[in-house]
C-alpha cells in the first residue's frame, strides 16, 4: 500500500542563534497516515549529533574533512559547517551539492513506528549561502505517469543517508515522529540507483545493510551511525567474461581514482560508506562498510521493473573495510585512536584488541549474508 503523504512546512522565519537544545513536543499520538511536518522556523533548537552518545565517557566526534580534493565544505553564516537536525547532523560538499556525511545518534529499543513519505524539502540555511549547494526535486523528476515501477525516465531514488527509521525514536510517539520527519531534508538525500536503494531479494543491498546494522550487528542501546558518499572512488576489479553479466570481483580501495559518472549534468557517487559505532565493556566498538553501485552506473542503464528481476547480487557488492582504509578512501578522519601495542599478557590487551577490531581488517571482506556480518563481532 502506498500512502500519499505531503510535507507541510511553516512559513520560513529568520534564523535565530542557538537558544536551547530541546524544543517542546506536542503530546498527541500521531496516526500512521498523519502528514509529515517539518518546522523550518526553529532550526536553532535542533540538538544535532552528540559525540558522547555511546556513553561511559566515550566519544565519537564528527568526522573531520582532510583536504579539498573532493570539494569544499559549505560554511554557514555562523562560521560553522555543521547543519544540526533532531539527533543527526550533516556537513555539505558545496561543490557537489551533496553531503560529505550524515552522522546520527539512534536508540533502536526506543523506536516507535509511524508515518512515511517520499517528499523532501530544502534547508533554508543552505539556501542563505548558496541555492546551488543542495540537489533537489528537478534532478529526480522522470518516470512514466501511472507506472511507478518503470524507471526508464530516471533511475535514481531520493536515497536517505540517515534513515527515517533510525531517527524514529523518542520518549513519546510525537517526539519520535518529529525526529523521523526531520530526515526529509535534501541535505540528507543522495541519488541512489533504485535497484541499489530499494529493499528486495537479490538487490537493494544498501537498504538491507541498514536493516542488518541495527537488527543483527549489536544489541547496544545507543548507536552512532555515519553515512556518506565516496567521491570519485577507485574502480573495482570487474570480471567481464560474460558481457551480459559483468561481476565485481574485488573492491579496490587504493587504485587510481576516476571521475564519477554524470546524469543530468550531476556527478553520481558510485560508492557509499556506513560506519557503525557503539560501546561495549567500556570500549568503543566500530564496524565500517562500503557498498558499490558502479556496475549500475557504468552505462547508466535505465532498467525497467522487468529487468530488475534479472539483476544478480554480484552487480551490487557490499564489503567490510578497516577504518584506516575508509579514511583514505573518503578523506575523512573519524576520531578513533590508533591501535595500541600492548604486552601479550597485559590486562589491557583484551580491551585494546576489542576496540581496534575494525582497524585490524587487512583486506576488504565481502559480506553476502547476515552470518557474514555477525561472524566478525
Amino acid at each position: 500500500m502506498t500512502l500519499d503523504l505531503r510535507i507541510h512546512t511553516s512559513q520560513p522565519a529568520p534564523l535565530s542563534p542557538p537558544a536551547a537544545l530541546t524544543a517542546p513536543v506536542a503530546e498527541d499520538q500521531p496516526d500512521i497516515t498523519e502528514a509529515v511536518r517539518i518546522d523550518r522556523s526553529n532550526y536553532h533548537l535542533r540538538n544535532g549529533y552528540q559525540p558522547d552518545f555511546p556513553g561511559n565517557g566515550l566519544r565519537l566526534p564528527l568526522p573531520q574533512i582532510v583536504g579539498r580534493r573532493f570539494g569544499r565544505p559549505l560554511t554557514l553564516r555562523d562560521g560553522t559547517t555543521e547543519l544540526k537536525y533532531w539527533n543527526y547532523s550533516v556537513v555539505m560538499n558545496q561543490d557537489r551539492a551533496l553531503a560529505f556525511f550524515s552522522a546520527a545518534n539512534i536508540r533502536p529499543r526506543q523506536r516507535i513506528p509511524g508515518s512515511d513519505s517520499t517528499e523532501f524539502i530544502r534547508d533554508l540555511r543552505v539556501d542563505q549561502i548558496s541555492p546551488l549547494a543542495q540537489l533537489d526535486h528537478p534532478f529526480y523528476l522522470g518516470g512514466i505517469p501511472g507506472r511507478p515501477l518503470d524507471r526508464t525516465g530516471n533511475p535514481f531514488d531520493r536515497g536517505h543517508l540517515t534513515r527515517r527509521e533510525d531517527l524514529q525514536w523518542g520518549a513519546t510517539p510525537a517526539e519520535a515522529k518529529r525526529n523521523a520527519d526531520d530526515s526529509f531534508h535534501f541535505t540528507n538525500c543522495v541519488p541512489q540507483h533504485h535497484l541499489f536503494n530499494q529493499n528486495a531479494t537479490g538487490y537493494g543491498l544498501w537498504n538491507r545493510l541498514e536493516t542488518m546494522a541495527v537488527n543483527e550487528l549489536t544489541d547496544a542501546e545507543a548507536l552512532c551511525i555515519v553515512n556518506g558518499p565516496v567521491f570519485n572512488a577507485p574502480a573495482s576489479r570487474i570480471d567481464r567474461h560474460d558481457p551480459a553479466k559483468p561481476q565485481i570481483v574485488k573492491l579496490q580501495l587504493t587504485g587510481r581514482r576516476r571521475q564519477d559518472s554524470r546524469y543530468k549534468g550531476i556527478q553520481i557517487p558510485a560508492m557509499y560508506f556506513k560506519l557503525i559505532a557503539w560501546q561495549r565493556d567500556g570500549a568503543l566498538q566500530a564496524r565500517a562498510f562500503v557498498v558499490t553501485q558502479e556496475l549500475l552506473l557504468e552505462p547508466l542503464r535505465l532498467q525497467t521493473a522487468a529487468e530488475a528481476a534479472t539483476l544478480t547480487p554480484q552487480e551490487i557488492a557490499l564489503y567490510e573495510v578497516s577504518i584506516p582504509a575508509l579514511e583514505k578512501l573518503t578523506d575523512l578522519r573519524f576520531g578513533f585512536p590508533a591501535p595500541r601495542r600492548v604486552p601479550r599478557n597485559s590486562d589491557a590487551r583484551r580491551t585494546a584488541e576489542s576496540s581496534s577490531a575494525a582497524a585490524r581488517l587487512a583486506q576488504p571482506r565481502r559480506i553476502r549474508t547476515v552470518e557474514d556480518l555477525q561472524s566478525h563481532d
